[in-house]
């Protein structure tokens, strides 16, 4: 098992349930989440005609290699409808 960290976020919709929904799709598709940060609100950046984010860290453990927790971090994306669609990074308007 490796030890990985992720950032999950959003400025969607409810983003306190999107965080939820994504927590619940990584223990689920990719590991087990061994400890996590406090939610922390920030503003935009780049594009600030945006809603505020919500950010957390999350520490998992998971049998999957890199190139397989992005795949699964994508697919978690789509079933939260979180696509990006910002050349600025993850951003979603």
């Amino acid at each position: 098992m490796n030890g990985i960290y992720l950032i999950i976020g959003g400025n969607v919709g409810n983003r306190t349930d999107n965080l939820e929904k994504s927590k619940h799709f990584i223990q689920e598709c990719i590991g087990l989440i061994q400890t996590h940060s406090s939610i922390y609100e920030s503003e935009a950046w780049g594009n600030t005609n945006q809603s505020s984010f919500l950010n957390q860290v999350l520490f998992v453990k998971s049998s999957l290699d890199a190139k397989h927790i992005l795949k699964e971090c994508l697919l978690i994306e789509k079933k939260n409808g979180t696509c990006s669609k910002s050349k600025m990074g993850r951003a979603n308007h």
